[in-house]
């Protein structure tokens, strides 16, 4: 019989995947648990629908990646932030404050988890900032300006 697995199910699969079990197992563990659903046309029909649409985000999101990538490889960030006269800033700069500047120069909205590490600084000056994602890095620099 196939099942569609409803949950990730040790030495069976993950959750999503289309298996073959015997009609036992799956009456008699299987369904009374909910963790299975028999396929049928309709069940089949949608499933496939739903790797479909699932495919398409990924292949967005990675087309959004890469354009990401493509447009802040290698370039400067400018912010102008609130100084004192020694160079330090009264409110630190991070990766919320990052994604901002990127957002308002740039229109792209970036998430959190896309960095390689936690960005925090309290001075005026250059910083090497690196993101990470689908196997790619991409670095650029943010120069923060005291006003």
């Amino acid at each position: 019989m196939k099942v569609l697995l409803l949950q990730n199910i040790k030495g069976l699969g993950q959750k999503g995947e289309i298996k073959e079990v015997s009609d036992g197992y799956a009456q008699n563990a299987l369904f009374p648990k909910s963790i299975a659903r028999q396929v049928t046309q309709d069940v089949l029909n949608k499933h496939n629908l739903a790797k479909a649409s699932k495919e398409k985000k990924q292949i967005k999101h990675h087309e959004e990646i890469k354009n990401l990538f493509d447009t802040l490889r290698d370039s400067t960030l400018v912010t102008t932030e609130k100084a004192n006269d020694k160079g330090s800033l009264y409110k630190a700069v991070g990766i919320k404050e990052i994604i901002n500047i990127i957002k308002k120069q740039h229109g792209i909205n970036v998430s959190e988890s896309i960095f390689a590490e936690n960005y925090s600084t309290k001075e005026v000056g250059v910083k090497k900032v690196s993101m990470v994602s689908l196997g790619q890095t991409c670095n650029f620099t943010l120069e923060i300006k005291g006003k």
